[in-house]
């Protein structure tokens, strides 16, 4: 009423003023902003009270009765209950005014983060399927249900909400949850949160516990009386006693590591869910009313000892008469014998209600046994180590070597007992160790009796041996008159150096002695047992070949002819090359003769000037050379002659070159004369050289008597004479003064 009055008084002198406005300004020409009058604990419904505008709208909509955009104290007050589920929301920002709030829901949003720590009336708190990351209810004192799965929240205090009697957390990060103080707890669901341990023990009242998902290895439920429902699934359980749950209707523990059940005091249970653990046996005599059962999947793993198992040693509850079609084992008793190591055992079990359920048993190992391991045969010493291969059988599986099992061995040289180790690998398990012998070597011994004639009365002839170990060998048999006529059986025993490895080895060997001399034939046997050994001797002739090498030395006689430098050029092919030596007096050396003066080159056949040719024309060459040299070695001649003949005789030049050089080498005179007649004669050209050169150094190895050396090579030639080449060289030599003096001709014309 109070209100009421202050908003009708403020309107009264809004219209007052108005009035007083429009009598001074008739036309309205001044613009009035009113000013707003706003009741304590009245709350704007604006954007800075209500960010998110859906939620804004939610309340304007819901809340606002006078639809003046303002929340009065009595608008608040009257709000109980807020349901906001799934509409989008960011941001609950403004819920805080809403103290008498009892009831919120907020569920499946996109809420980050929540304030209802001025909302102390809560009972109700619905905000699951959000992204809250914390949540924080410890002023939340009267809440009694508690839903915030499907967050990220990582810690959850519960402690002060003594009045909880629902809560359900599932799918957070938790990690840990303590509800200890929570005694009015009748639901709790934790599925999920990553806990690895749960006390429910304070916990009386529970009627439904659901904690699957998580890593939990124990769970006590003996205080729980009132359950009714229990979901434990995939966990770590490896033992579950629902012996005082006997109101429990609904059981899920599956995906566990339970090896035994016990459900004979749940006799209301109408649902039981065991599959996927280690069950070896189920009896459902006393649940009468069940309505479903799923037992499948149920491996319980077992050791085996040489292939076999006590049956006797399954969990507790299993009963071998209720076991039957055993599948790759035979039950004899209580001894299961696997045939296949490497395969599971399935059996058929009698669950007591008149259904069965297939149980399997799971070979993970197999203890070795000397049983397991086949008598290793005895080994004769043999100097080395001996390492006889082991065999090991379990059931009708035949182990494999470096696979399943190694071995090592001691003891395994010399003769005697050695051992060997059997160690087991990965589905194998544990050690043996077996013995086995090693026999000593029996030596091969071959008794040597020297070759000779024997007769009646003659001692024992010495005795020898071959073998391969060292040792001594003796007569055994004694003689007191010597031989005897005919032969005599004597009997020898060789004993080795190392008699802890061979044995001592006796034999028998044959002498025949008669009563003149004769020659005795011996045969020697070798054995311990009276075994023949015979003995081969086999002769090897070796051949030496002798293989000589012959080295055979050539005497040459070359002679070198020097003339001044020419420029020299050949088109020929040597087709025939005789060469005959003559010497007055005959010496083991090789004669050479050299004549050397400075810048010169050596030809068969020389011109002053290179000739070019540009025909071929194929030509006969014969040069003879001969040398004359005085017996004193004061003058020497070298003469050659070569004559040049066209293929079709139609010109001949003959070329004769004399050197003459002194004895000292003081002085060289070469006379070269070339005559060049056509075939039919008709023209002769003579042009004859003739050099001299002074102070020139000459080396000649001689003999002291007179040596005529004559050499004749023919050999084929082509090109030009080389009269057409001078002429040839003086025709371009004129051409090119020509050009040279009418270009100077005409230059002084311009000018």
């Amino acid at each position: 009423m109070r209100s009421k009055l202050k908003k009708a008084t403020a309107c009264l002198s809004a219209a007052a003023m108005s009035c007083s406005t429009l009598l001074n300004f008739p036309n309205g020409a001044l613009e009035i902003k009113l000013p707003v009058y706003v009741a304590e604990g009245d709350v704007a419904i604006s954007e800075t009270n209500f960010p998110d505008e859906v939620f804004r709208t939610y309340v304007d909509t819901n809340f606002d009765t006078t639809d003046d955009n303002f929340l009065t104290a009595e608008e608040i007050a009257a709000v109980t209950q807020i349901d906001v589920t799934g509409k989008g929301i960011t941001d609950l920002t403004g819920v805080e005014h809403f103290t008498a709030l009892s009831t919120l829901c907020c569920s499946n949003n996109q809420l980050t983060s929540l304030d209802v720590s001025k909302n102390v009336s809560l009972t109700e708190l619905s905000c699951s399927g959000n992204q809250l990351t914390s949540l924080d209810v410890s002023k939340n004192t009267e809440l009694t249900e508690l839903l915030c799965y499907n967050n990220q929240l990582t810690s959850l205090d519960v402690s002060k909400n003594t009045e909880l009697t629902q809560l359900n957390c599932d799918n957070n990060p938790l990690t840990s949850l303590e509800v200890s103080n929570n005694k009015a707890l009748t639901d709790l669901t934790c599925c999920n949160i990553g806990i690895t341990s749960l006390d429910v023990s304070k916990n009386a009242a529970l009627i439904l516990l659901g904690c699957s998902g998580n890593q939990l290895t124990s769970l006590n439920v003996s205080k729980n009386e009132a359950l009714t429902y229990l979901e434990c699934s995939d966990n770590q359980l490896t033992s579950l006693d629902v012996s005082n749950n006997t109101l429990l209707e609904y059981l899920n523990c599956s995906g566990n590591q339970l090896a035994s059940l016990n459900v004979s005091n749940n006799t209301l249970l109408k649902y039981l869910f065991c599959n996927e653990n280690q069950l070896t046996s189920l009896d459902m005599s006393k649940n009468e009313v069940l309505e479903y059962l799923d037992c499948l999947n149920n491996s319980y793993e077992i050791d085996l000892i040489d292939g076999s198992f006590d049956l006797t040693s399954l969990p507790e509850g299993f009963d071998v008469t209720k076991a039957s079609e055993w599948t790759n084992a035979t039950a004899d008793g209580s001894t299961l014998t696997v045939k296949d190591l490497a395969q599971s055992v399935t059996y058929t079990y009698d669950l007591g209600d008149g259904s069965t359920v297939l149980f399997t048993l799971v070979p993970v190992s197999c203890t070795l046994t000397e049983d397991m391991v086949q008598a290793i045969a005895n080994q004769t010493y043999t100097g080395e180590a001996i390492e006889p291969a082991v065999e090991v059988i379990c059931g009708e599986y035949t182990l494999v070597q470096d696979e399943d099992y190694t071995v090592s061995y001691e003891n395994n040289i010399n003769a005697g007992t050695a051992s060997a180790t059997i160690t087991a690998n990965s589905f194998f398990v544990g050690e043996v160790t077996v013995n086995f012998t090693i026999d000593k070597a029996e030596p091969e011994v071959t008794p040597i009796i020297p070759e000779g004639e024997y007769t009646v009365g003659d001692a024992l002839p010495e005795i020898d041996y071959e073998s391969e170990i060292s040792g001594v060998i003796e007569w055994l048999t004694e003689l007191a008159n010597g031989l005897s006529d005919g032969v005599n059986e004597l009997e020898w025993q060789f004993t080795p150096d190392d008699t802890d490895n061979y044995e001592i080895v006796t034999g028998t060997a044959v002498v025949e002695a008669q009563a003149t001399t004769t020659t005795t034939t011996t045969t020697a046997t070798s054995t311990t047992t009276t075994t023949t050994a015979a003995s081969t001797t086999t002769a090897a002739t070796t051949t030496t070949i002798s293989t000589t090498t012959s080295k055979t030395s050539t005497t040459t006689t070359g002679t070198t002819t020097t003339v001044p430098k020419t420029t020299t050029t050949t088109s020929a092919t040597t087709t025939t090359t005789s060469a005959t030596t003559t010497s007055a007096a005959t010496t083991s050396s090789t004669e050479n003769t050299t004549t050397t003066t400075p810048e010169t080159t050596t030809s068969a056949i020389t011109t002053s000037e290179t000739t070019t040719s540009t025909t071929t024309t194929e030509l006969t060459t014969t040069s003879t050379t001969t040398t004359t040299t005085d017996g004193d070695g004061s003058e020497t001649t070298t003469s050659t002659t070569t004559t040049t003949a066209d293929g079709d005789g139609s010109e001949t030049t003959t070329s004769t070159t004399t050197t003459t050089t002194d004895g000292d080498g003081s002085e060289t005179t070469t006379s070269t004369t070339t005559t060049t007649t056509d075939g039919d004669g008709s023209e002769t050209t003579t042009s004859t050289t003739t050099t001299t050169a002074s102070e020139t150094t000459t080396s000649a190895n001689t003999t002291p008597t007179e040596t005529t050396t004559s050499t004749t090579t023919t050999l084929p030639q082509t090109g030009y004479p080389v009269v057409y080449d001078y002429i040839m060289l003086a025709a371009g030599t004129m051409v090119l003064f020509g050009a040279f003096a009418m270009a100077k001709s005409r230059r002084k014309d311009e000018e």
